[in-house]
């Protein structure tokens, strides 16, 4: 692989890895908004929404460091705040609104950021010098729809 389709494999795996870390975030969340009681409306102020909400501002925020910048290149940096500003826009819904509907939509949102990665990454995988590149990621591939 050119040192070009490595960092882009590397970031890709990265991105996949925080994509799954937030999804496992939200899936919690809505596992714990799904045992409130019937009738009851989830508070948008719930400390675990507030905390899920704060940490997309820190991972946005972190996007413009210095750290980051010399990181990502900018497309890479422009497509993870593309996605985590999506995710707030997803998460700004008036109280009344808020359900694991909400948080549903987002993790929806996460999958498909991690399936575009992904498919990045075998694409990079198949056109490297090194074949069993995309082999390794062949049993990841079978877990993914057509």
């Amino acid at each position: 692989m050119q040192s070009g389709g490595r960092a882009n494999a590397a970031y890709a795996a990265a991105s996949i890895q925080l994509y799954s870390r937030l999804w496992l975030a939200l899936e919690t969340l809505s596992e714990t908004l799904m045992a409130t009681p019937e009738g009851a409306i989830p508070k948008v102020s719930d400390p675990r929404v507030v905390l899920f909400r704060l940490e997309l501002l820190v991972l946005l925020d972190a996007c413009d460091s210095a750290r980051w910048r010399s990181l990502l290149g900018p497309e890479q940096r422009d497509g993870l705040r593309s996605t985590l500003e999506d995710l707030m826009a997803m998460l700004a819904v008036p109280a009344a609104s808020f359900g694991v509907d909400v948080l549903f939509r987002c993790q929806n949102h996460l999958f498909e950021a991690v399936r575009r990665h992904f498919a990045a990454t075998l694409a990079v995988a198949d056109r490297s010098e090194a074949p069993h590149a995309a082999r390794a990621f062949a049993p990841l591939a079978e877990c993914l729809p057509a």
